[in-house]
């Protein structure tokens, strides 16, 4: 029960550190949503949605190699002979 308890808690951590970055990435693109919209209108969604995958991606690759753990796990060359 205690090793499904760590494992619990690890998970757990790492959706609340998705949600986090999700969380700022969509604060972040809101505002450059309602400063840009007057000049680009509808198109300016699009210019939000690129932005926004492009930022999540770069801040989640950030967060895996850094001190604060990994979001994801990556296959690593020990990991490659359990296929």
């Amino acid at each position: 029960m205690s090793k499904f308890r760590a494992l619990f808690k690890k998970w757990l951590w790492r959706y609340i550190k998705y949600n986090i970055v999700g969380l700022a990435v969509f604060i972040l693109n809101i505002g450059i949503y309602l400063i840009i919209f007057p000049s680009l209108g509808e198109w300016s969604y699009i210019v939000v949605s690129v932005n926004g995958g492009i930022i999540e991606f770069a801040l989640i690759a950030y967060i895996n190699r850094t001190k604060y753990g990994v979001i994801f796990d990556s296959r690593t060359s020990n990991d490659s002979n359990s296929t």
